[in-house]
């Protein structure tokens, strides 16, 4: 099942998510105040759709509360398929985490019935 569903083409609305981490036995925002986000997303078959090339983006929304944006441009909703994508963080030191921290976003865009 996909976490996110759209028309190939449609550029609205954008994805957004809470990044979080693992306290004890619950989940909590992770706190991203001081590091860098950026987008990754492949196609099944590897190919990339988003990478370092397109971190711009990626923006924070609220860094305490751990939200975070990717606005897709026409390159990235160009083709039906498959996908899977991450939201990568780098701390000032150049350290990475990265969010899901198990398994990944699954993107499914689908086919549209117009063309014009």
């Amino acid at each position: 099942m996909a976490d996110h569903t759209r028309r190939v083409n449609d550029l609205l609305p954008p994805l957004d998510a809470t990044l979080q981490e693992t306290s004890g036995s619950s989940l909590v925002a992770f706190n991203i105040t001081g590091y860098t986000v950026r987008f990754v997303m492949r196609s099944s078959a590897g190919t990339v759709i988003a990478d370092a090339s397109t971190a711009n983006d990626a923006s924070v929304l609220n860094s305490t509360a751990g939200r975070v944006r990717f606005s897709p441009t026409s390159s990235h909703m160009a083709t039906a398929g498959n996908y899977l994508a991450e939201f990568e963080l780098k701390n000032p030191s150049t350290q990475r985490i990265t969010f899901p921290s198990r398994g990944h976003i699954k993107i499914v865009l689908v086919p549209e019935l117009a063309t014009t």
